[in-house]
């Protein structure tokens, strides 16, 4: 088995935070422009959610700054913000408009997993720097 030089490894790494950043980011992005915008499907399902629509400016606001800051040094915080957009959207489709979580379970797995690689991260310099 040949060993990856050093360099290679980190570019690896590298790449493959872009890609996990990117796919947590994106449905967030698209998800809360279409609740900002209003498009009428989004209009009736946060009727039906019965807390009025500041509820879906709000959640699209969310969905927006937290997919805004996973691109920015601030992702930890945007992977926390989006952890718990995606937290509340599991509890609403179980307890109030039906269909499917799984949607929504994905992307909260794919939320805490960028979130505790950045609390990891920050806990290792922590402990080097005591």
């Amino acid at each position: 088995m040949r060993r990856i030089s050093q360099g290679k490894h980190q570019a690896l790494r590298r790449t493959g935070m872009q890609t996990l950043r990117a796919a947590v980011a994106l449905p967030f992005l698209i998800a809360g422009a279409v609740k900002l915008v209003g498009l009428s499907g989004m209009v009736s399902l946060f009727h039906e959610i019965g807390l009025g629509q500041w509820f879906r400016y709000m959640t699209g606001g969310l969905e927006v700054v937290g997919g805004v800051l996973v691109f920015t040094r601030r992702w930890v915080l945007g992977a926390l913000i989006l952890c718990c957009v995606a937290a509340g959207a599991i509890v609403t489709h179980v307890t109030k408009i039906g269909g499917s979580p799984v949607p929504a379970t994905i992307l909260l797995a794919m939320s805490v997993a960028l979130a505790a690689i950045g609390i990891r991260r920050y806990v290792r310099e922590a402990e080097g720097h005591c």
